[in-house]
C-alpha cells in the first residue's frame, strides 16, 4: 500500500508538472519562439528522441520538469538576437509565455474536479462506534449504535458533516442534535467545545482489506462486507473485532452482510452465518492487546464529583462494579447505566490492596445518561498476556505500563503501534513499569 501511495504521488506531481510545462511549450510554439529543449523530470534522460527543432526528454527524477528556449537569457550570453529567440520577444508576449503554465494548472483542475464528482468521494456514515470518556457528546448521553441526523435542524449524512457542523458553533454553544436510538428519535443537547471537545469515531466494522490466503478469504468474505455479530455479539466498532485475536484455532461464528447485497443509503440486507477460525497473529502489536477499551479502567477523578466524594482518588483501577467485575471501560460504564439502584458500589484496586466505596449516586447528564464523574488515565497498560506470545515469553504481565519501546517514550496506542508493526523477528527493548517498579523484559 506504501508503495502504490507514493506511485500514485509521484503520478499526480508529474501529471502537474506535465501540464504546467506544456503550457508553456505550446505558447511559446505560437509565438514563434524555438524551443530546444521539452523534459519531463530532471537528471539524466533514460527515453528522448528529436522533431523538429526540439528534443522532448523522460529524466530519471519525476520530480520536476523544464521547456528550455533560445535566447532565454541576456546575462548568460545565449541571446544573439535572432528573431526566434525569448529575449527577442515583445514584452507582453514573453508575460504570455511565463503566465501559461499556471494558466494550464487552473484550467486542468476544471475537469478534474468534474471527474472526483463523478468518481465520488468516500465519507463516513454518521453511525456511532465509540464515545469518548469525557467527551462534550459522552456527557450529554450520545451513545454507541446512535445515528446521527441533524445538528440545529442541518440535516447531517456524514461524521464529517457533523464535525463541520458542531465546529462552525462558538465555544459553550448548546446545539441539539438530533439522533436514531433503534426505534427512538431523540434531540440530545450537546454543548460544542471547538475540535477538542469533539469525541465520536464512527463505526468500524466495514472490511478494508483481506489478507490473501487468510481464513476470511477463504470463507469467502469480501472488500465493504459489513460484520454484524461475533458469537452472538453485536459489532458496532473495532474493539469488538479485537476479541478475535484471544481465539486462535477456535472456530467462531460471524454473521456478515455482504456488499452486495446492500440496500443503497441503509445497512439492511441478507445476513449470511460464517464459521471461521483464526489464525494466530505473529506481529507483537496484535499480542498486546492495549486499548482503553479492553483493561480495566485507570481513572483520574472530578474533584467534587461523585466518585470523588466516595473516596475515589487519581489512578484507582476499578475491578468490580455492585459485586460484577469490571475489565474494561465500555463494561465500566454499561454497568453504571443499567444498574436501576440510585447508588452504587464500586470495588477499587490501590497500591495492591482492594477498597470497597459504596453508595455512590451517580449525576444524570442533560442526556438522561448517569455519570460518576471520571475519565480514562492512560492507554498503554497491557490488558492480556496471551500465552505463546512474545510478551509472554519475555514475561510480561496483565496491568504492566510500558514506558519505552528501543529507548522511545510510549505515551498512546497510536504511537506503540507506528513503532511495531511489521517489526517481525525483529528484537524490541520494553522498559516496562510494574507496581511501582521500572524494569526491562528479557
Amino acid at each position: 500500500m506504501f508503495a502504490i501511495n507514493i506511485f500514485l504521488i509521484i503520478l499526480g506531481v508529474g501529471l502537474l508538472i506535465f501540464v504546467h510545462e506544456l503550457g508553456h511549450f505550446m505558447v511559446a510554439k505560437l509565438a514563434k519562439i524555438k524551443v530546444e529543449i521539452f523534459s519531463l523530470g530532471f537528471g539524466p534522460a533514460f527515453f528522448k528522441f528529436r522533431k523538429g527543432e526540439t528534443e522532448y526528454r523522460l529524466c530519471l527524477i519525476p520530480l520536476g520538469g523544464y521547456v528550455k528556449m533560445a535566447g532565454e537569457s541576456v546575462i548568460s550570453g545565449e541571446a544573439t538576437g535572432a528573431s526566434y529567440e525569448f529575449v527577442a520577444k515583445p514584452p507582453f508576449t514573453r508575460i504570455g509565455v511565463f503566465a501559461a503554465g499556471a494558466i494550464m494548472n487552473l484550467l486542468l483542475a476544471f475537469p478534474l474536479c468534474i471527474l472526483m464528482y463523478l468518481i465520488g468521494v468516500n465519507f463516513s456514515e454518521p453511525l456511532i462506534g465509540f464515545v469518548q470518556p469525557g467527551s462534550a457528546e459522552n456527557e450529554a448521553g450520545i451513545l454507541p449504535g446512535d445515528v446521527i441526523k441533524t445538528v440545529d435542524n442541518v440535516p447531517v449524512s456524514s461524521m464529517e458533516e457533523y464535525k463541520f457542523e458542531i465546529l462552525r458553533k462558538s465555544i459553550g454553544e448548546t446545539c441539539q442534535v438530533k439522533i436514531q436510538r433503534g426505534s427512538q428519535e431523540l434531540t440530545i443537547p450537546v454543548i460544542a467545545r471547538g475540535s477538542k471537545g469533539l469525541g465520536l469515531d464512527v463505526r468500524r466494522n466495514i472490511i478494508a482489506g483481506i489478507v490473501k490466503n487468510s481464513p476470511a478469504e477463504q470463507a469467502g468474505l469480501k472488500l465493504k462486507d459489513e460484520i454484524v455479530e461475533i458469537d452472538g455479539e453485536p459489532v458496532i466498532s473495532g474493539n469488538e473485532l479485537k476479541k478475535i485475536r484471544n481465539y486462535p484455532g477456535r472456530p467462531i461464528n460471524f454473521k456478515v452482510r455482504h456488499s452486495d447485497n446492500l440496500v443503497p443509503n441503509s445497512r439492511s440486507g441478507t445476513v449470511e452465518t460464517y464459521e471461521i477460525t483464526p489464525a494466530p497473529m505473529k506481529q507483537i502489536y496484535y499480542d498486546l492487546e492495549i486499548d482503553e477499551a479492553n483493561f480495566a479502567p485507570v481513572v483520574v477523578v472530578t474533584k467534587n464529583g461523585p466518585a470523588a466524594q466516595a473516596g475515589m482518588q487519581d489512578n484507582d483501577n476499578i475491578v468490580a462494579i455492585n459485586g460484577q467485575p469490571v475489565v474494561s471501560w465500555g463494561q465500566m460504564v454499561k454497568a453504571i447505566q443499567t444498574y436501576k439502584e440510585e447508588s452504587i458500589s464500586i470495588v477499587v484496586e490501590r497500591n495492591g490492596q482492594r477498597i470497597e466505596l459504596s453508595a455512590i449516586t451517580p449525576i444524570k447528564n442533560p442526556g438522561g445518561n448517569r455519570r460518576i464523574q471520571i475519565g480514562l488515565l492512560t492507554a498503554n497498560i497491557i490488558g492480556e498476556v496471551i500465552t505463546g506470545t512474545p510478551l509472554a515469553e519475555a514475561g510480561l504481565q496483565t496491568r504492566d505500563v510500558i514506558i519505552s519501546a528501543n529507548n522511545k517514550k510510549i505515551g498512546s496506542l497510536e504511537e506503540l503501534s507506528k513503532l511495531v508493526t511489521g517489526s517481525e523477528n525483529q528484537i524490541i527493548k520494553l522498559e516496562v513499569k510494574r507496581g511501582g517498579q521500572l524494569f526491562k523484559p528479557n
